[in-house]
């Protein structure tokens, strides 16, 4: 299996059991299911953007496409 699926895996797990923990120890939030579905479906979401976001840069920086953008350009002369 890639590095980043293991990377990305690991991350939402690490999220899911932190927000698992913060939720059993703060106890229910007694939220009706009108306003518990869109805020688990709004962390999911966010949760999965920045992971994948994350993922992308470590492969770019990883594969070198990043060097191509930072060549220094050329000196100008002239003045």
């Amino acid at each position: 299996m890639p590095w980043i699926i293991r990377f990305s895996i690991a991350c939402v797990a690490g999220i899911v059991a932190i927000a698992v923990l913060s939720w059993v120890a703060v106890g229910s939030l007694d939220l009706d299911p009108a306003a518990t579905v869109p805020l688990i479906l709004g962390i999911v979401f966010t949760v999965a953007l920045a992971v994948g976001l994350m993922a992308l840069v470590f492969y770019s920086s990883r594969s070198g496409r990043d060097d191509d953008a930072s060549v220094d350009p050329p000196d100008r002369k002239g003045g």
